[in-house]
């Protein structure tokens, strides 16, 4: 029916339905066992799945209800059957149903992604695996952020925006502390931020911890990674969330702190990015989810400009005619290709933040040659 779900989190969520129009039609609530919705998906026979985080009056759980929005049951996220949660307070992120209906559910501190079964009941850990320190990155204290805001003046307005009404994970952090540099990475199973499942039954687990997205077959194979860390263009701070675009053979990735959107080539080939901190149309104050519509529009939360951004993103391919992207051939046979010459034969451009956006018309200078993000 050409809907759109969006789910609101912390104190008094809900799930508010629009229709294809961006006209809201329908409101779910605590009035039908909606409480606390972090993240919502629909399997083949039309039944949506709702994970919710934990109140003090119920634990967390998955939601299952019928395509009238009556809910038919709730999966408990605590069975003493599920291994591995620990001790500590776990906060249900992201769902993808499995075309076999197998529920993949990622969660907030725990490492590896919770693998449930049809019924309900636990199956198994997907856990991918990567060059880790043991506990994380730590989130800095309230001390360390004030003496950070002491030093250096934001270079944007401060936005009138009360910290508390949001969870505790998405609050942003000006630093992080890591453990001793002696201790080191060591190789174990990663934090992971979303999980998405495309048509093939291809699973795509994302990373904020090590900026990396994990792509498994339907037999959890893992079949190759991408992905890099950093502050310059074409890498990740701290993504949230991806989304899937098959008609265009894309993956568009939301970077939390660098407040842009990054897309890649199915395959895991960089190929553009846009956005930039600002409040503007097509300027983001930490994106934090993503989905696309059937009309092929992409469609970003945008948490601290409190709203949702429908963008026609429109891009073109640039692959060279007798060379393969990212692969060279050397004496040793072939090899992955450096960055810069990858930017040889990729070429990503780039454009300054912001500048794609517009009423459907292109950007300054050529950028439209590159990338078009129009607000709709």
């Amino acid at each position: 029916m050409d809907e759109i779900f969006v789910v609101t989190s912390g104190s008094g969520g809900r799930i508010v339905i629009y229709n294809e129009n961006y006209f809201p039609v329908f409101s779910l609530g605590a009035g039908r066992g909606a409480v606390a919705p972090r993240d919502i998906e629909k399997d083949a026979a039309g039944r949506f799945y709702i994970v919710q985080s934990a109140t003090e009056n119920s634990p967390a759980c998955v939601s299952v209800y019928n395509a009238a929005m009556f809910k038919e049951r709730d999966i408990a996220l605590d069975q003493p059957e599920i291994e591995g949660l620990g001790e500590e307070t776990f906060v249900p992120q992201s769902i993808a149903v499995a075309p076999d209906g197998r529920l993949y559910i990622t969660l907030a501190n725990v490492r590896g992604v919770l693998v449930m079964k049809t019924d309900g009941t636990f199956s198994h850990w997907l856990r991918p695996q990567d060059m880790v320190y043991a506990a994380g990155p730590a989130p800095a204290n309230e001390e360390e952020e004030e003496k950070a805001g002491e030093e250096e003046e934001p270079e944007e307005p401060e936005f009138d925006i009360d910290l508390s009404t949001l969870p505790e994970e998405l609050r942003p952090r000006r630093s992080a502390a890591y453990p001793p540099e002696e201790a080191g990475p060591k190789l174990g199973p990663v934090l992971p931020s979303s999980v998405r499942i495309d048509s093939h039954g291809n699973i795509f687990v994302l990373s904020a911890e090590t900026s990396k997205v994990y792509v498994f077959n339907t037999n959890e194979e893992l079949l190759f990674s991408f992905g890099e860390k950093g502050g310059a263009e074409g890498k990740m701070s701290q993504p949230r969330d991806l989304v899937i675009d098959e008609n265009r053979n894309a993956v568009y990735i939301a970077d939390y702190m660098r407040h842009t959107v990054l897309i890649y080539e199915r395959s895991g080939r960089f190929l553009y990015e846009f956005g930039g901190q600002g409040n503007s149309p097509g300027w983001f104050m930490f994106p934090l989810n993503l989905d696309l519509d059937r009309q092929g529009h992409l469609l970003v939360s945008d948490l601290f400009n409190m709203r949702v951004q429908v963008l026609n993103v429109d891009f073109k391919y640039r692959f060279p005619l007798f060379q393969v992207p990212f692969v060279q051939e050397d004496a040793g046979g072939l090899q992955p290709m450096t960055w810069k010459e990858q930017q040889r034969y990729f070429a990503p451009g780039g454009f300054d933040p912001g500048s794609h956006a517009g009423s459907g018309e292109d950007g300054p200078g050529n950028a439209g040659d590159r990338i078009r993000g129009a607000v709709m």
